[in-house]
């Protein structure tokens, strides 16, 4: 099961970029409703599966009293399930401190901190409501998890106006020793041939280091490339997620159900609440409502990668339709195959680990190689021919 809870809608940040713009609501989940939840997950969880519990915002941490009290709340009701949560918070890291740290560290936690790069950088779109620059306190709890070997990765946003310093700022988390950084592109921005361009040659160097810096450290991730990994490799149908299922649900401050947090607080998609369930019927009106006919995916070489055929979210966000991703988006996903492609065939080629162990994997579960992964295997052969 994966539920993700809006513990505050609003933020203390306004970034530019933020697909839920800067008219938050100043609403915060209550504690009635976080338990409403958590009773809610437990009794509907399909035996043995894990539950997968995201703690999301605007910025959370500005309901840190009800993220507290929940660990507490797992801890005297459910405590026989505990085990079977898997924690994921996203904080800009203003509001780190000890007691949340230290929930971290004592569950089974991944913890994410949203940050784009230096300072130069975070200044160009990260701005606070008071005006106040918060870097140096981002950095100094950065560090803190550093140092006390806190797990924890790094979210950037790479936008049009900080494309052209993408590669540098990798770098620069890197060499302060974070371990985990994962990368999005700004599909709602405004990308140009130039700036599609300067990412293209950013994602070369980031290739580069990619193959040199991170696949020979197994605690050290690149999403970009490591989470594209297992699409090239298995042969699979590209399918939709599953969001508004039963397994698969975001919820906002009031306790309404929404199937994603594309779509949170927006009341047409609103499928229910705790104490009626969920209105599968409702679902799949909006589903039929917001399904256009379109043959732009279908003959797509790369939709088997490709995150337009697996985020209809986003997609409705971006064109008002769940199956027709934007042009954007289109472009966006050519630059990363492209990557992908070029990383993967040097990987295979110098055999390295982190992709061997899946042939492994598919021999012995009899997996089917996928036709991607087929054509650079024959390429690899062909050349050394």
């Amino acid at each position: 099961m994966e539920c993700t809870l809006n513990l505050a809608d609003s933020c203390n940040l306004q970034c530019t970029y933020c697909y839920e713009g800067n008219d938050k609501r100043a609403a915060v989940l209550s504690e009635a409703v976080m338990r409403e939840a958590i009773d809610f997950m437990v009794m509907n969880n399909p035996a043995e599966e894990k539950i997968h519990l995201s703690l999301l915002g605007g910025e959370p941490l500005l309901n840190k009293k009800v993220f507290l009290r929940l660990f507490e709340y797992i801890d005297q009701k459910h405590r026989e399930y505990k085990k079977m949560f898997e924690f994921e918070m996203t904080t800009n890291g203003i509001l780190l401190d000890d007691s949340i740290i230290e929930i971290v560290k004592n569950n089974n936690f991944k913890l994410f901190v949203s940050i784009d790069g230096d300072q130069e950088t975070h200044d160009l779109n990260r701005v606070s409501r008071s005006k106040k620059n918060y870097y140096d306190t981002i950095l100094r709890n950065i560090r803190k998890l550093i140092e006390q070997k806190v797990p924890f990765g790094v979210r950037m946003t790479v936008t049009c106006n900080n494309v052209h310093s993408f590669h540098r700022n990798v770098l620069y988390f890197h060499h302060m020793g974070v371990k985990r950084i994962h990368a999005a592109y700004d599909d709602f921005g405004a990308w140009t041939p130039e700036t599609i361009q300067e990412l293209d040659e950013q994602m070369e160097l980031l290739d580069d280091f990619y193959l040199n810096s991170v696949v020979s450290s197994p605690d050290c991730v690149f999403n970009l490339h490591d989470l594209k990994l297992t699409t090239f490799f298995a042969h699979r149908k590209p399918l939709f997620c599953s969001a508004g299922s039963i397994g698969h649900f975001t919820v906002n401050s009031s306790g309404d159900i929404f199937p994603c947090g594309y779509v949170l607080n927006d009341m047409k998609w609103n499928i229910g609440n705790f104490k009626e369930g969920l209105d599968r019927a409702k679902l799949i009106r909006c589903i039929k409502a917001a399904v256009k006919p379109s043959e732009k995916c279908k003959e797509c070489d790369i939709a088997f990668t490709c995150s337009g055929r697996k985020c209809g979210f986003q997609n409705y966000r971006l064109t008002g339709s769940l199956n027709i991703p934007s042009d954007i988006t289109c472009e966006l996903e050519r630059i990363l195959f492209k990557h992908n492609y070029r990383v993967i065939k040097k990987m295979y080629e110098l055999k390295i680990p982190r992709l061997m162990k899946y042939f492994e994997i598919a021999e012995a579960h009899q997996i089917k190689i996928g036709k991607t992964m087929e054509r650079i295997i024959q390429e690899a052969v062909a050349a050394k021919l």
